[in-house]
């Protein structure tokens, strides 16, 4: 981000890794099943509801078994939209994920959440 085109009157409010001391409580957050972006709870640094999920399986296809969901490989966003803290991962893709709702182009992806809080932020507030 170029700090000169930033508007003087909206503060800069940068992206940071999960604090060493919240990462239990984080991955506890996290492990509660939620089939969309929203993830119920409580962000375990700030204490806002504000967690955030996406999933993109990449460039995999999925492998079909009879009668049995199959993850596929791919990455893992997990953030607060509040205090801005995430985690970025290799994971694997839950088989019920559905990444096509999010209308976005998936190369401008950086393990930085930015472009996924913005679309979900766009969706959620019905624009």
């Amino acid at each position: 981000m170029n700090r000169d085109m930033e508007s003087p009157d909206i503060p800069c409010r940068e992206w940071k890794g999960v604090p060493e001391n919240c990462t239990n409580a984080w991955k506890e957050a996290f492990d509660v099943p939620s089939e969309g972006y929203f993830v119920p709870g409580y962000c375990p640094v700030c204490g806002a509801e504000t967690l955030r999920r996406y999933y993109y399986p990449g460039c995999t296809q999925a492998h079909e078994v009879p009668g049995m969901l199959i993850p596929k490989p791919g990455s893992s966003w997990e953030w607060c939209s509040s205090c801005r803290s995430y985690e970025h991962a290799q994971a694997l893709v839950p088989a019920y994920w559905c990444a096509a709702t999010l209308n976005l182009d998936h190369y401008i992806l950086t393990p930085v959440p930015e472009v996924l809080d913005q679309a979900i932020s766009t969706i959620d507030s019905g624009l």
